[in-house]
Protein backbone atom coordinates (compact mmCIF):
# COMPACT_ATOMS: atom_id res chain seq x y z
CA UNK A 1 0.00 0.00 0.00
CA UNK A 2 1.65 3.50 -0.88
CA UNK A 3 2.84 5.01 2.49
CA UNK A 4 0.80 8.09 2.49
CA UNK A 5 -2.88 5.92 1.42
CA UNK A 6 -2.06 3.87 4.50
CA UNK A 7 -1.24 6.64 6.66
CA UNK A 8 -4.23 8.50 5.84
CA UNK A 9 -6.54 5.22 6.33
CA UNK A 10 -4.50 4.63 9.74
CA UNK A 11 -5.42 7.68 11.02
CA UNK A 12 -8.91 7.74 10.37
CA UNK A 13 -8.87 4.63 12.86
CA UNK A 14 -6.72 6.61 15.33
CA UNK A 15 -9.07 8.96 15.57
CA UNK A 16 -12.01 7.13 16.51
CA UNK A 17 -14.45 8.23 13.19
CA UNK A 18 -15.09 4.35 11.96
CA UNK A 19 -15.64 2.74 15.93
CA UNK A 20 -19.06 2.69 17.40
CA UNK A 21 -17.73 5.01 20.51
CA UNK A 22 -17.30 7.31 17.64
CA UNK A 23 -19.71 10.54 17.15
CA UNK A 24 -21.49 8.50 14.51
CA UNK A 25 -22.80 6.69 16.44
CA UNK A 26 -24.59 8.96 18.21
CA UNK A 27 -26.04 10.60 15.28
CA UNK A 28 -28.76 9.19 13.09
CA UNK A 29 -27.70 8.15 9.46
CA UNK A 30 -30.17 10.24 7.99
CA UNK A 31 -28.69 13.37 10.61
CA UNK A 32 -24.85 12.89 9.53
CA UNK A 33 -25.48 12.55 5.38
CA UNK A 34 -28.00 15.54 5.63
CA UNK A 35 -25.16 17.37 7.19
CA UNK A 36 -22.84 16.14 4.61
CA UNK A 37 -24.42 18.14 2.11
CA UNK A 38 -23.04 21.38 3.58
CA UNK A 39 -19.95 23.13 3.05
CA UNK A 40 -17.24 25.26 1.68
CA UNK A 41 -17.19 23.95 -1.55
CA UNK A 42 -21.21 23.93 -2.38
CA UNK A 43 -21.04 26.76 -4.95
CA UNK A 44 -18.33 24.76 -7.24
CA UNK A 45 -21.20 22.11 -8.31
CA UNK A 46 -23.51 23.43 -11.52
CA UNK A 47 -25.36 21.76 -14.22
CA UNK A 48 -23.68 22.65 -17.66
CA UNK A 49 -25.95 24.89 -20.17
CA UNK A 50 -25.63 23.16 -23.57
CA UNK A 51 -28.42 24.43 -25.31
CA UNK A 52 -30.55 22.06 -24.55
CA UNK A 53 -34.30 21.55 -23.69
CA UNK A 54 -35.08 18.20 -20.38
CA UNK A 55 -38.18 17.21 -19.11
CA UNK A 56 -37.02 17.10 -15.82
CA UNK A 57 -35.27 19.07 -13.50
CA UNK A 58 -35.22 17.71 -10.25
CA UNK A 59 -33.44 17.50 -6.92
CA UNK A 60 -32.10 20.35 -4.58
CA UNK A 61 -29.07 22.85 -3.82
CA UNK A 62 -25.96 20.55 -5.16
CA UNK A 63 -27.84 17.74 -6.00
CA UNK A 64 -30.11 19.12 -9.07
CA UNK A 65 -30.25 17.20 -12.13
CA UNK A 66 -32.09 17.65 -15.54
CA UNK A 67 -32.77 14.81 -17.73
CA UNK A 68 -34.94 13.06 -20.87
CA UNK A 69 -35.98 9.57 -19.46
CA UNK A 70 -35.27 7.73 -23.25
CA UNK A 71 -38.08 4.80 -22.74
CA UNK A 72 -37.55 1.53 -24.37
CA UNK A 73 -34.20 2.64 -24.45
CA UNK A 74 -34.09 3.48 -20.67
CA UNK A 75 -30.49 1.89 -19.80
CA UNK A 76 -29.02 5.11 -21.59
CA UNK A 77 -28.56 8.47 -19.72
CA UNK A 78 -29.83 11.68 -21.84
CA UNK A 79 -28.80 13.80 -18.67
CA UNK A 80 -27.02 17.56 -19.05
CA UNK A 81 -23.27 17.41 -17.41
CA UNK A 82 -22.87 18.60 -14.07
CA UNK A 83 -19.68 20.21 -13.28
CA UNK A 84 -17.65 20.19 -10.20
CA UNK A 85 -15.06 23.14 -10.00
CA UNK A 86 -12.20 20.98 -8.25
CA UNK A 87 -8.73 20.02 -8.41
CA UNK A 88 -9.88 17.08 -6.32
CA UNK A 89 -10.87 13.68 -7.41
CA UNK A 90 -14.43 12.98 -7.41
CA UNK A 91 -16.42 9.67 -5.64
CA UNK A 92 -20.25 9.15 -5.53
CA UNK A 93 -21.27 6.78 -3.04
CA UNK A 94 -25.27 6.62 -3.29
CA UNK A 95 -27.62 5.44 -0.95
CA UNK A 96 -30.04 3.25 -3.18
CA UNK A 97 -32.45 1.45 -0.30
CA UNK A 98 -35.80 2.89 0.12
CA UNK A 99 -37.37 2.75 3.91
CA UNK A 100 -40.74 1.31 2.25
CA UNK A 101 -40.71 -1.97 0.26
CA UNK A 102 -39.76 -0.98 -3.00
CA UNK A 103 -36.10 -1.78 -2.42
CA UNK A 104 -35.54 -2.51 0.97
CA UNK A 105 -32.77 -4.49 0.81
CA UNK A 106 -31.36 -8.19 2.34
CA UNK A 107 -33.41 -9.35 5.72
CA UNK A 108 -31.75 -10.12 9.06
CA UNK A 109 -34.34 -11.52 11.72
CA UNK A 110 -37.36 -10.48 9.63
CA UNK A 111 -36.18 -6.40 9.03
CA UNK A 112 -34.56 -4.80 6.00
CA UNK A 113 -31.19 -3.90 6.87
CA UNK A 114 -30.33 -2.65 3.44
CA UNK A 115 -31.16 1.38 3.75
CA UNK A 116 -28.93 1.43 7.34
CA UNK A 117 -26.26 -0.49 5.95
CA UNK A 118 -25.68 1.68 2.70
CA UNK A 119 -25.99 4.26 5.34
CA UNK A 120 -23.47 2.77 7.21
CA UNK A 121 -20.60 2.30 4.35
CA UNK A 122 -21.35 5.52 3.09
CA UNK A 123 -20.09 7.23 6.82
CA UNK A 124 -17.11 4.94 6.64
CA UNK A 125 -16.25 5.46 2.85
CA UNK A 126 -16.60 8.96 3.13
CA UNK A 127 -14.51 9.18 6.50
CA UNK A 128 -11.63 7.88 4.58
CA UNK A 129 -11.90 9.53 1.14
CA UNK A 130 -12.41 12.85 2.45
CA UNK A 131 -8.68 12.22 4.19
CA UNK A 132 -7.58 10.82 1.28
CA UNK A 133 -8.23 14.06 -0.54
CA UNK A 134 -11.39 13.23 -2.27
CA UNK A 135 -14.71 15.52 -3.20
CA UNK A 136 -17.30 13.19 -1.92
CA UNK A 137 -20.86 13.54 -3.12
CA UNK A 138 -23.45 11.53 -0.98
CA UNK A 139 -26.92 11.75 -3.09
CA UNK A 140 -29.54 9.16 -1.46
CA UNK A 141 -32.98 8.14 -2.88
CA UNK A 142 -34.97 9.84 0.16
CA UNK A 143 -33.63 13.28 -2.13
CA UNK A 144 -35.57 12.20 -4.95
CA UNK A 145 -38.25 10.32 -4.10
CA UNK A 146 -38.57 6.70 -2.85
CA UNK A 147 -40.43 6.11 -6.07
CA UNK A 148 -39.30 4.91 -9.62
CA UNK A 149 -39.11 8.57 -10.59
CA UNK A 150 -36.54 9.06 -8.06
CA UNK A 151 -34.56 5.90 -9.01
CA UNK A 152 -34.32 7.63 -12.29
CA UNK A 153 -33.63 11.36 -10.92
CA UNK A 154 -30.84 9.50 -8.40
CA UNK A 155 -29.41 7.48 -11.63
CA UNK A 156 -29.35 10.48 -14.35
CA UNK A 157 -27.24 12.31 -11.14
CA UNK A 158 -24.78 10.09 -10.80
CA UNK A 159 -24.50 9.49 -14.56
CA UNK A 160 -24.61 13.61 -15.01
CA UNK A 161 -21.57 13.56 -12.83
CA UNK A 162 -19.74 11.10 -14.95
CA UNK A 163 -20.80 12.61 -17.89
CA UNK A 164 -19.49 16.24 -16.58
CA UNK A 165 -16.06 15.50 -15.31
CA UNK A 166 -12.86 13.71 -16.04
CA UNK A 167 -11.97 11.62 -12.26
CA UNK A 168 -15.25 10.27 -11.23
CA UNK A 169 -15.96 7.13 -8.98
CA UNK A 170 -19.05 5.55 -7.93
CA UNK A 171 -19.28 2.91 -5.48
CA UNK A 172 -21.98 1.81 -3.55
CA UNK A 173 -21.53 -0.84 -0.50
CA UNK A 174 -24.31 -3.10 0.10
CA UNK A 175 -25.39 -6.30 2.01
CA UNK A 176 -26.58 -9.33 -0.23
CA UNK A 177 -29.55 -11.64 -0.07
CA UNK A 178 -29.12 -15.15 1.48
CA UNK A 179 -31.26 -17.10 -1.04
CA UNK A 180 -30.09 -17.24 -4.56
CA UNK A 181 -32.00 -16.37 -7.68
CA UNK A 182 -32.04 -16.34 -11.32
CA UNK A 183 -30.09 -12.86 -11.08
CA UNK A 184 -28.17 -13.55 -7.90
CA UNK A 185 -26.88 -17.52 -8.52
CA UNK A 186 -24.55 -17.62 -6.19
CA UNK A 187 -24.94 -14.74 -3.31
CA UNK A 188 -22.49 -13.12 -1.32
CA UNK A 189 -19.07 -10.95 -1.71
CA UNK A 190 -19.06 -9.95 -5.26
CA UNK A 191 -18.52 -6.77 -7.33
CA UNK A 192 -21.21 -5.71 -9.74
CA UNK A 193 -19.81 -3.82 -12.70
CA UNK A 194 -21.10 -2.65 -16.49
CA UNK A 195 -22.31 -5.33 -19.06
CA UNK A 196 -23.08 -2.49 -21.68
CA UNK A 197 -19.94 -0.56 -21.67
CA UNK A 198 -16.61 -0.62 -21.70
CA UNK A 199 -15.17 -2.36 -18.76
CA UNK A 200 -12.05 -0.74 -16.65
CA UNK A 201 -10.49 -4.50 -15.70
CA UNK A 202 -7.43 -2.09 -13.86
CA UNK A 203 -9.97 -0.60 -11.78
CA UNK A 204 -11.66 -3.58 -10.97
CA UNK A 205 -8.89 -5.20 -10.07
CA UNK A 206 -7.13 -2.39 -8.08
CA UNK A 207 -10.54 -2.90 -6.09
CA UNK A 208 -10.31 -6.58 -5.58
CA UNK A 209 -6.42 -6.74 -4.84
CA UNK A 210 -6.96 -4.61 -1.78
CA UNK A 211 -9.93 -6.04 -0.24
CA UNK A 212 -8.54 -10.01 -1.43
CA UNK A 213 -6.91 -10.55 1.81
CA UNK A 214 -9.96 -9.63 3.78
CA UNK A 215 -12.00 -12.09 2.68
CA UNK A 216 -9.27 -15.01 2.70
CA UNK A 217 -8.57 -14.29 6.75
CA UNK A 218 -12.64 -15.03 7.07
CA UNK A 219 -12.95 -17.67 5.24
CA UNK A 220 -15.29 -15.76 2.56
CA UNK A 221 -15.95 -16.70 -1.05
CA UNK A 222 -15.07 -13.54 -2.54
CA UNK A 223 -16.61 -13.75 -5.94
CA UNK A 224 -15.01 -10.56 -7.24
CA UNK A 225 -16.17 -8.49 -10.57
CA UNK A 226 -18.80 -10.01 -12.61
CA UNK A 227 -21.94 -8.75 -14.77
CA UNK A 228 -25.66 -8.83 -14.00
CA UNK A 229 -28.22 -8.84 -16.14
CA UNK A 230 -28.96 -8.68 -20.04
CA UNK A 231 -31.62 -11.10 -19.60
CA UNK A 232 -34.66 -9.04 -19.16
CA UNK A 233 -35.16 -5.93 -21.24
CA UNK A 234 -37.98 -4.14 -19.03
CA UNK A 235 -36.44 -1.61 -16.65
CA UNK A 236 -36.55 -2.30 -12.67
CA UNK A 237 -36.43 -6.08 -13.84
CA UNK A 238 -34.25 -7.84 -11.43
CA UNK A 239 -32.85 -9.78 -14.48
CA UNK A 240 -32.08 -6.54 -16.48
CA UNK A 241 -29.02 -4.53 -16.86
CA UNK A 242 -28.66 -2.45 -13.84
CA UNK A 243 -30.42 0.87 -14.39
CA UNK A 244 -27.95 2.79 -11.81
CA UNK A 245 -24.15 1.36 -13.31
CA UNK A 246 -25.29 0.90 -16.88
CA UNK A 247 -26.82 4.93 -17.08
CA UNK A 248 -23.60 6.21 -15.14
CA UNK A 249 -21.06 3.84 -17.38
CA UNK A 250 -21.87 5.00 -20.80
CA UNK A 251 -19.74 8.51 -19.54
CA UNK A 252 -17.18 6.54 -17.74
CA UNK A 253 -16.78 2.69 -16.55
CA UNK A 254 -15.46 3.41 -12.70
CA UNK A 255 -19.02 2.48 -11.06
CA UNK A 256 -19.53 -0.38 -8.88
CA UNK A 257 -22.00 -2.13 -6.47
CA UNK A 258 -20.24 -3.88 -4.08
CA UNK A 259 -21.96 -6.70 -1.82
CA UNK A 260 -19.41 -6.57 1.38
CA UNK A 261 -20.84 -9.72 2.52
CA UNK A 262 -24.34 -11.62 3.19
CA UNK A 263 -26.54 -9.50 5.64
CA UNK A 264 -26.59 -12.79 7.58
CA UNK A 265 -23.20 -12.93 7.56
CA UNK A 266 -22.29 -9.91 8.67
CA UNK A 267 -25.01 -10.04 11.38
CA UNK A 268 -23.29 -13.56 12.50
CA UNK A 269 -19.83 -12.73 11.87
CA UNK A 270 -19.79 -9.01 13.73
CA UNK A 271 -22.71 -9.54 16.72
CA UNK A 272 -25.18 -7.47 14.16
CA UNK A 273 -25.18 -4.97 11.34
CA UNK A 274 -23.89 -2.24 13.02
CA UNK A 275 -21.27 -3.33 14.41
CA UNK A 276 -20.37 -4.92 10.73
CA UNK A 277 -19.00 -1.08 10.78
CA UNK A 278 -15.88 -2.16 12.48
CA UNK A 279 -15.94 -5.46 11.09
CA UNK A 280 -16.23 -4.71 7.47
CA UNK A 281 -13.40 -1.93 7.97
CA UNK A 282 -10.00 -3.81 6.27
CA UNK A 283 -13.18 -3.88 3.10
CA UNK A 284 -13.59 0.07 3.51
CA UNK A 285 -9.85 0.53 3.92
CA UNK A 286 -9.28 -1.48 0.84
CA UNK A 287 -11.82 -0.23 -1.44
CA UNK A 288 -10.60 3.87 -0.46
CA UNK A 289 -6.96 2.80 -0.77
CA UNK A 290 -7.76 1.25 -4.42
CA UNK A 291 -9.55 4.23 -5.41
CA UNK A 292 -6.60 6.72 -4.59
CA UNK A 293 -4.22 4.71 -6.37
CA UNK A 294 -6.90 5.29 -9.41
CA UNK A 295 -7.57 8.65 -8.91
CA UNK A 296 -3.31 9.21 -9.09
CA UNK A 297 -2.90 6.81 -12.16
CA UNK A 298 -5.05 9.36 -13.87
CA UNK A 299 -3.52 12.20 -12.62
CA UNK A 300 -5.19 13.48 -9.39
CA UNK A 301 -3.74 16.47 -6.96
CA UNK A 302 -3.52 14.33 -4.20
CA UNK A 303 -0.74 14.34 -1.32
CA UNK A 304 -0.49 10.73 -1.95
CA UNK A 305 0.36 10.76 -5.87
CA UNK A 306 3.19 13.08 -4.82
CA UNK A 307 4.54 10.00 -2.39
CA UNK A 308 3.91 7.31 -5.64
CA UNK A 309 6.12 9.85 -8.02
CA UNK A 310 8.84 9.76 -5.45
CA UNK A 311 8.69 6.03 -5.42
CA UNK A 312 8.70 5.64 -9.57
CA UNK A 313 11.74 8.16 -9.85
CA UNK A 314 13.63 5.92 -7.39
CA UNK A 315 12.80 3.09 -9.15
CA UNK A 316 14.11 4.71 -12.09
CA UNK A 317 17.15 5.32 -11.02
CA UNK A 318 18.21 2.40 -9.49
CA UNK A 319 20.80 -0.05 -11.47
CA UNK A 320 19.02 -1.93 -13.78
CA UNK A 321 19.60 -5.37 -12.17
CA UNK A 322 17.52 -3.99 -9.21
CA UNK A 323 14.22 -4.10 -10.92
CA UNK A 324 15.11 -6.35 -14.00
CA UNK A 325 16.69 -9.84 -13.39
CA UNK A 326 18.87 -11.28 -16.26
CA UNK A 327 20.01 -14.42 -16.64
CA UNK A 328 21.45 -17.14 -19.19
CA UNK A 329 18.55 -19.20 -21.09
CA UNK A 330 16.04 -17.09 -19.16
CA UNK A 331 14.30 -13.53 -20.47
CA UNK A 332 14.85 -10.25 -18.96
CA UNK A 333 12.13 -10.00 -15.84
CA UNK A 334 10.59 -7.67 -13.91
CA UNK A 335 11.19 -8.53 -10.22
CA UNK A 336 7.65 -9.05 -8.39
CA UNK A 337 7.83 -7.35 -4.90
CA UNK A 338 5.29 -8.29 -2.08
CA UNK A 339 4.00 -5.67 0.67
CA UNK A 340 5.76 -5.89 3.81
CA UNK A 341 3.78 -8.83 5.31
CA UNK A 342 1.68 -9.34 2.63
CA UNK A 343 1.05 -12.12 0.12
CA UNK A 344 0.11 -10.67 -2.62
CA UNK A 345 1.39 -8.26 -5.51
CA UNK A 346 -0.45 -6.82 -8.03
CA UNK A 347 0.85 -5.79 -11.99
CA UNK A 348 -0.38 -4.48 -14.94
CA UNK A 349 0.84 -3.36 -18.55
CA UNK A 350 -0.36 -3.27 -22.20
CA UNK A 351 0.96 -5.54 -24.68
CA UNK A 352 1.41 -5.78 -28.83
CA UNK A 353 -0.37 -8.30 -30.78
CA UNK A 354 1.73 -11.34 -29.96
CA UNK A 355 3.96 -9.35 -27.46
CA UNK A 356 5.10 -10.89 -24.37
CA UNK A 357 5.98 -9.79 -20.81
CA UNK A 358 8.03 -11.34 -17.97
CA UNK A 359 8.30 -11.50 -14.18
CA UNK A 360 9.85 -13.33 -12.09
CA UNK A 361 9.71 -14.13 -7.87
CA UNK A 362 11.20 -16.49 -5.72
CA UNK A 363 9.07 -18.88 -3.87
CA UNK A 364 9.45 -21.85 -1.51
CA UNK A 365 8.99 -25.86 -2.22
CA UNK A 366 5.36 -26.43 -1.24
CA UNK A 367 3.77 -23.60 -0.74
CA UNK A 368 0.64 -22.40 -3.16
CA UNK A 369 0.82 -19.97 -5.61
CA UNK A 370 -1.99 -18.43 -7.40
CA UNK A 371 -2.05 -16.10 -10.57
CA UNK A 372 -4.42 -14.44 -12.70
CA UNK A 373 -4.29 -12.34 -15.16
CA UNK A 374 -7.17 -10.38 -16.58
CA UNK A 375 -8.00 -8.43 -19.76
CA UNK A 376 -10.96 -7.15 -21.63
CA UNK A 377 -13.17 -10.48 -22.67
CA UNK A 378 -12.35 -12.25 -26.11
CA UNK A 379 -9.37 -11.10 -25.90
CA UNK A 380 -7.17 -13.33 -24.49
CA UNK A 381 -3.97 -12.98 -22.48
CA UNK A 382 -2.56 -16.05 -21.08
CA UNK A 383 0.15 -17.06 -18.99
CA UNK A 384 3.26 -19.45 -18.86
CA UNK A 385 5.06 -20.41 -15.86
CA UNK A 386 8.78 -22.20 -15.74
CA UNK A 387 11.40 -22.03 -13.07
CA UNK A 388 14.77 -20.49 -13.42
CA UNK A 389 16.51 -25.02 -13.59
CA UNK A 390 14.23 -24.82 -16.78
CA UNK A 391 11.14 -27.22 -15.60
CA UNK A 392 8.22 -25.80 -17.51
CA UNK A 393 5.29 -25.60 -15.23
CA UNK A 394 2.25 -24.31 -17.00
CA UNK A 395 2.22 -23.71 -20.51
CA UNK A 396 -1.58 -23.85 -21.54
CA UNK A 397 -3.57 -20.80 -23.40
CA UNK A 398 -5.38 -20.44 -19.88
CA UNK A 399 -5.01 -16.96 -17.98
CA UNK A 400 -5.36 -18.63 -14.37
CA UNK A 401 -3.13 -21.19 -12.74
CA UNK A 402 -3.01 -22.41 -8.97
CA UNK A 403 -0.81 -25.22 -7.54
CA UNK A 404 2.12 -26.58 -4.93
CA UNK A 405 5.22 -25.23 -6.00
CA UNK A 406 7.51 -27.99 -6.70
CA UNK A 407 10.73 -26.48 -5.58
CA UNK A 408 12.66 -23.20 -3.85
CA UNK A 409 14.06 -21.23 -6.66
CA UNK A 410 13.03 -18.52 -8.74
CA UNK A 411 9.60 -18.68 -10.54
CA UNK A 412 9.51 -16.61 -14.55
CA UNK A 413 6.03 -15.66 -15.51
CA UNK A 414 5.26 -14.63 -19.16
CA UNK A 415 1.94 -12.51 -20.05
CA UNK A 416 1.31 -13.38 -24.00
CA UNK A 417 -0.86 -11.31 -26.01
CA UNK A 418 -2.82 -13.89 -27.91
CA UNK A 419 -5.34 -11.01 -29.80
CA UNK A 420 -4.72 -9.31 -32.49
CA UNK A 421 -4.81 -6.12 -31.32
CA UNK A 422 -3.21 -4.43 -28.25
CA UNK A 423 -4.66 -5.12 -24.99
CA UNK A 424 -4.14 -3.40 -21.43
CA UNK A 425 -3.68 -6.21 -18.95
CA UNK A 426 -3.47 -7.30 -14.63
CA UNK A 427 -1.75 -9.75 -13.49
CA UNK A 428 -2.36 -10.51 -9.42
CA UNK A 429 0.03 -13.08 -7.55
CA UNK A 430 -1.23 -14.97 -4.32
CA UNK A 431 1.74 -16.93 -2.58
CA UNK A 432 0.92 -19.02 0.89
Amino acid sequence: MNKKIALAVATIACLGVSTSAGALENQSPDSYLASAQTGVELASVSIVNDGRSYQHEVGQGIYRVRYNYTGRNWTHADVAPIRIDTDKPIAILPVQYTTNKLQAGATVDGAHIGKRWNTITTQEMKQRLEALGFYVLTPTIQMYGENIAGFQALEHFIAGVHKGNRNVQTVILTADAHIASAANPRPGPQMLVTGLHRRDIEWENRIQFHIDPFYLQQGLTNIGARVRGGKSDREGSPLAWHPLIERAAEYGPQITIIEVAKARDIADRAGSVVAGRQWAAPVFDGVATAMAEHACARGAFLESCLDQGAIARQEESEPDGASAVVSPSLPSAKKIEFRAGGQAALEWGKLASLEESHYVLNAAAGQLMSINVSSPPDHPVVLRIKTASGNRIFEADESAWSDTLPSSEDYYITVVNKSETAQGYTISVLVE
